[in-house]
């Protein structure tokens, strides 16, 4: 029995074309058969995605228990899967609920994923994923047997929406991981302190450049001329309320 590391499975990953990032088939994947490429439970699912052989052959006769443990052709059967029911295929993904992101393939993301403990990666990784998931994502050439583009489950501009969807649903439950890692809210006190200091550092060496402008000696000619003005008017009309007096 073949065993696959975390790191292999996010490249069969890439290679069988599953939509979205890697990383979180691949925590999936290690959550549901241990990274075990020909593990058969004891309802007949199949490989590293543990695909249900007996409630898909019907419909993909090519899909035999043969088939289904070779990781390329695992990772193909996924995607279709996922274009049909998104990730709640998969109990590993979504937690006993069926539904959501709460199941065990978050401890598994946690301790492997290189994005789970990158300050800010979580932006990227949305971003790229997002763009990825409508742009790039596996056609009808990725998704069946072969490569031959008849599969029927494949459904075009709908697929893509759904695909949408789970990318976001994914990025949303990557924030969540790296929010709750403590050491990533010490990283943001880090960055927030320092972006103070820079702040304050800039002022004080601005200040001295600024007044040494010609704009500023201006302003301050001008301020201490109409002060001037100002006092001698005062003194003049001093004077002028002394003689008045006398």
């Amino acid at each position: 029995m073949s065993t696959l590391t975390y790191k292999q499975i996010v490249r069969v990953a890439r290679a069988g074309g599953l939509p979205g990032d890697p990383e979180v088939w691949a925590a999936v994947a290690m959550a549901e058969s241990s990274g075990r490429t020909d593990v058969v439970n004891s309802i007949g699912c199949v490989g590293l995605w543990q695909i249900n052989q007996p409630a898909h052959v019907g419909s993909h006769p090519t899909w035999t228990v043969s088939w289904l443990s070779n990781p390329i052709n695992n990772a193909r059967a996924a995607a279709v899967i996922y274009h049909q029911q998104g990730w709640d295929a998969w109990e590993a993904y979504t937690g006993p609920s069926g539904h959501g992101s709460s199941g065990p393939w978050r401890a598994y993301y946690q301790k492997n994923s290189k994005h789970a403990a990158e300050s800010a990666s979580w932006w990227g990784d949305f971003w790229n994923g997002f763009k990825d998931g409508f742009d790039t994502g596996p056609g009808p050439e990725d998704l069946v047997d072969g490569g031959t583009g008849n599969d029927p489950d494949v459904m075009g501009g709908l697929g893509d929406v759904a695909k949408g969807i789970g990318t976001i649903a994914e990025a949303v439950a990557k924030t969540a991981v790296w929010l709750g890692n403590s050491k990533n809210w010490v990283r943001i006190g880090y960055v927030a302190g320092g972006g103070v200091l820079v702040a304050l550092g800039l002022t004080i060496v601005a200040r001295p450049v600024l007044s040494g402008t010609p704009a500023a000696r201006a302003a301050k000619a001008g301020v201490k001329a109409v002060k001037t003005k100002r006092q001698a008017k005062a003194k003049a009309g001093a004077q002028g309320g002394d003689g008045g007096g006398e």
